[in-house]
């Protein structure tokens, strides 16, 4: 068994500066479970920031409380860059804007969080971190002065949020959840078939920017697909083409009586009405 030397270090508190702020704001403060909202952090700094020192913590991309998805910008919007913060891909986008006849540099991005689960949720504070310049001391021949730098963070409000159930009231059995306004189609190939021959079931869900809560359909659970139908218990990963999420299943006629694949039902609740 081999040991190395123990090695010491010091950690020391950030200060703290009115140079930094960074602001978190929510769409809504109260919504119901599984519908969207749309958070968007902008960290300002009025100080000169030693180059890549900007460290940002953000709790709540690991608290479970959310899906998490991308914000469905305009076109033209500045494309900014992508990072992952916590395991979550962002897209930041860098800016400068007068504060108080200062120039400041601005860093914001948005990103959509869908709640999982009824009840008070707070979002906790987020945290941004940077070297900031405190003064300058001698340098050498080609660089007269330097700068010095000195660690300092800052921290957002929290913010509180309301996700309310959904009514239970005319709920559809086929309900699982999905909150907006969508489409659903669907495609089969070949429609001149044997018995047994193979279908291919295409089923496309759509009219929404967030796909991600969106579930394979129960093709068992429709009574006329189910009767006249074989319908295999494994399933495909579904893909995201053209703004719809894509399920493709193969299915078999029993009969020869069989004349139609039947409507297939998709239920939504829009919170909007």
């Amino acid at each position: 068994t081999y040991t190395t030397n123990a090695v010491d270090v010091t950690v020391s508190q950030s200060g703290k500066t009115d140079q930094m702020t960074l602001e978190l704001s929510l769409s809504e403060k109260q919504c119901y479970v599984g519908q969207p909202l749309v958070m968007t952090v902008k960290w300002t700094s009025t100080g000169r920031v030693e180059d890549r020192t900007l460290s940002l913590d953000v709790p709540v991309f690991q608290s479970g409380d959310f899906y998490f998805e991308d914000v469905s910008e305009p076109a033209g919007a500045s494309s900014g860059r992508q990072v992952v913060l916590q395991g979550v891909p962002i897209t930041i986008v860098d800016g400068r804007q007068l504060i108080r006849g200062m120039e400041a540099n601005t860093l914001s991005f948005r990103k959509v969080l869908i709640p999982k689960q009824a009840g008070h949720v707070r979002i906790d504070p987020l945290t941004a971190s940077a070297n900031l310049a405190v003064g300058r001391e001698p340098g050498d021949f080609f660089n007269p002065y330097r700068y010095k730098f000195q660690r300092f963070s800052v921290q957002s409000d929290p913010v509180e949020l309301e996700v309310r159930p959904l009514p239970e009231t005319g709920k559809p059995p086929q309900f699982y959840g999905l909150l907006g306004s969508y489409t659903i189609t669907a495609s089969a190939t070949p429609t001149k078939v044997n018995v047994g021959d193979p279908i291919t079931l295409t089923i496309r869900i759509g009219g929404n920017p967030y796909l991600k809560p969106v579930q394979w359909p129960a093709l068992e659970q429709v009574p006329e697909l189910a009767a006249n139908f074989k319908i295999p218990a494994e399933k495909a990963s579904p893909t995201v083409e053209g703004g719809a999420k894509v399920f493709t299943q193969t299915i078999r006629a029993n009969s020869d009586k069989v004349t139609q694949i039947p409507a297939i039902p998709l239920a939504y609740f829009d919170a909007a009405r």
